[in-house]
């Protein structure tokens, strides 16, 4: 008999076999199917191995693109701020230059800038002061939601104590009643 996949099923494709002649009987069908765990154990650990070399290396492409996007962003920052350092730079020459031009107006000037200053100063406090009563009259008007939940709240509470008593007070009547019938009876 020939050793080959034509004479024999393919238990475990892929895996190199060996063929074993037992003409004695010496191999138990134990023994062979411990051997076809093992190799089978042996199958499964060799995928896993696959798959977890095969997820390093995702791992170690999405770190090497982390970098990457890193790097671009630390360059792009860079740029960003000799940019930024170049137009301060610019401004500040330009108003340099204005200040120097504007020497004859400067009094004029200034005296704009407090007039619009002291509007702006007003507007503001004219603002803040709008905002306090926006937020004054908000926190009244969450205390009174609050006090009408409590006025609620305690309206449903007077009323069930006003059943709880009349329920105790007719209880009572009713006990009163029956003393009085026992009573009646005693006497009669």
């Amino acid at each position: 008999m020939k050793c080959s996949l034509d004479n024999f099923n393919d238990p475990l494709e892929g895996q190199t076999k060996k063929c074993f002649c037992d003409i004695d009987d010496y191999y138990k069908q134990e023994w062979i199917d411990e051997d076809f765990r093992e190799i089978a154990a042996k199958k499964e650990e060799e995928e896993e191995e696959a798959k977890a070399k095969e997820l390093e290396a995702k791992r170690k492409a999405l770190e090497a693109e982390a970098k990457r996007i890193a790097a671009e962003a630390k360059a792009a920052q860079e740029r960003a701020d000799k940019e930024r350092i170049k137009k301060i730079q610019e401004a500040r020459a330009a108003a340099d230059k204005a200040r120097d031009d504007a020497e004859a107006e400067a009094q004029k000037l200034r005296e704009a800038a407090r007039e619009r200053q002291k509007k702006e100063q007003e507007a503001a406090q004219k603002a803040e002061l709008e905002s306090d009563e926006a937020e004054h009259q908000a926190e009244l008007d969450r205390l009174a939601a609050l006090a009408a939940e409590q006025e609620a709240e305690n309206a449903k509470d007077i009323e069930k104590a006003k059943k709880k008593l009349e329920a105790h007070a007719k209880l009572v009547e009713a006990e009163n009643r029956k003393r009085e019938a026992e009573e009646r009876k005693r006497r009669a």
